[in-house]
C-alpha cells in the first residue's frame, strides 16, 4: 500500500521530464508481486516460516530505519555507482528465478526426477524483498510522522507477515495451474530485469519528454487492451486445461 501511494503521488505530479524514481518504485512493486508468486510454490509451513522471518527482519532493521532521512534516500536512489551495483543484483536474482522456471517446467512436463538444483532454486527466496521491505518501512515512517516509530514498525511487521502469505494463497487459488504460474513468474522476472537495467543503470535522465501533458486516455486504452488480452489468454488456458483433464479421465 505504501508503494502504491508513492506511485499515485508520482503520477499525479505534473512533471515534464522522465522521473526515474517512479520506475524504481514500479520495480519495487514488481519485486513484491514476484516474491508473492514465488511463495505460492512453497509448502504452508515453509511459507509461514518465511513470513515470520520477514516480520522479524522488519523489527531487526527498525533502529536503522529511523536514522534515515528522506534526502539521504533520494540521494541514494540517484547515485549512479550504487544503482549500477543494484542493477547487477537485480539481474542475478532474475536469472535465478528464470532458471527455476525452466527446471520446474522440465520436471513438470517430462516427469524427470527432481534435481538438486531444482530443490535449491525452489526454496530460494527472492532476496531483493529485504531491501524493498526496508525502503517501505522508512517510507511508512515518513508518512506517519506523528506515530511512535516502534508502534509503526510493529504494525508494519504484522501487516507484512499476514498479507504476503495470504496473497500467495490467493494466487494459488486463483491460478491453480502450476505451469501457468511458472510462465507468469518467468515473464515477471524478465520484466524486472528490464526495469532494473533501465532504472539502475544511470540515475540521470538522458532523454526528456516533449513539453506536453501526460495523455491518460492513451494510457487507459493501452492498459485496457493489455488487460483484455491477458484475460482472454488466461480463460482460454483454463478452458484448454479443463478440456484436457476431462479427456484424460475418459
Amino acid at each position: 500500500m505504501v508503494i502504491l501511494s508513492i506511485l499515485y503521488r508520482e503520477v499525479t505530479n505534473s512533471q515534464k521530464i522522465i522521473n526515474m524514481e517512479l520506475i524504481i518504485h514500479i520495480l519495487m512493486l514488481f519485486i513484491l508481486l514476484n516474491t508473492a508468486l514465488k511463495l505460492s510454490f512453497w509448502d504452508k509451513k515453509i511459507l509461514w516460516g518465511m513470513s515470520i522471518l520477514l516480520g522479524s527482519f522488519t523489527m531487526f532493521v527498525y533502529p536503522y530505519a529511523i536514522e534515515q532521512s528522506q534526502t539521504q534516500i533520494e540521494e541514494f536512489l540517484q547515485s549512479s555507482k550504487i544503482l549500477g551495483n543494484m542493477a547487477v543484483l537485480v539481474s542475478l536474482e532474475a536469472v535465478m528465478c528464470m532458471a527455476f522456471c525452466f527446471l520446474a517446467l522440465s520436471h513438470l512436463y517430462q516427469q524427470n526426477q527432481s534435481s538438486k538444483w531444482l530443490k535449491v532454486l525452489n526454496y530460494y527466496p527472492c532476496l531483493l524483498i529485504f531491501p524493498v521491505i526496508f525502503y517501505g518501512l522508512t517510507q511508512t515512517m515518513f508518512i506517519f510522522t506523528g506515530v511512535d516509530f516502534f508502534m509503526t514498525a510493529i504494525v508494519f511487521s504484522v501487516f507484512l507477515s499476514l498479507v504476503l502469505p495470504l496473497f500467495s494463497y490467493g494466487i494459488r487459488i486463483f491460478i491453480p495451474e502450476q505451469d501457468l504460474r511458472l510462465e507468469i513468474h518467468f515473464f515477471m522476472s524478465l520484466l524486472i530485469t528490464i526495469l532494473g537495467l533501465i532504472s539502475t543503470a544511470n540515475g540521470k535522465v538522458i532523454y526528456t519528454a516533449q513539453s506536453s501533458d501526460m495523455n491518460f486516455q492513451i494510457l487507459g486504452l493501452t492498459l485496457m487492451g493489455f488487460t483484455s488480452l491477458f484475460g482472454i489468454g488466461f480463460f482460454l488456458n483454463k478452458f484448454w486445461w479443463n478440456y484436457q483433464s476431462r479427456k484424460n479421465k475418459l
